[in-house]
């Protein structure tokens, strides 16, 4: 737990988790109050899976799924979420 901030920053790093804020004066300007900080991503989206214990457990315990899912994360550039992100 004492590298909870360098994970964080990893994560945003390679797309797995967004920053955003919310500013309410964005609502007087008609603008959608949500704003993404976040920016494109550039740190590998495997290698920081991989560092995750319960991702690395699974390619451990399914090694055939490994292989179909290996080829979806290098398509990829991060999280199917993070096309928002940037």
């Amino acid at each position: 737990m004492g590298m909870t901030q360098e994970e964080s920053r990893r994560a945003v790093s390679c797309g797995y988790w967004c920053n955003y804020r919310f500013d309410p004066s964005r609502i007087k300007k008609g603008l959608n109050p949500m704003q993404i900080d976040s920016r494109e991503p550039t740190e590998n989206f495997r290698d920081f899976l991989m560092g995750e214990v319960r991702f690395s457990a699974l390619e451990k315990l399914f090694p055939e799924k490994r292989r179909n899912s290996s080829r979806k994360l290098n398509s990829t550039r991060g999280f199917v979420g993070a096309a928002t992100c940037a």
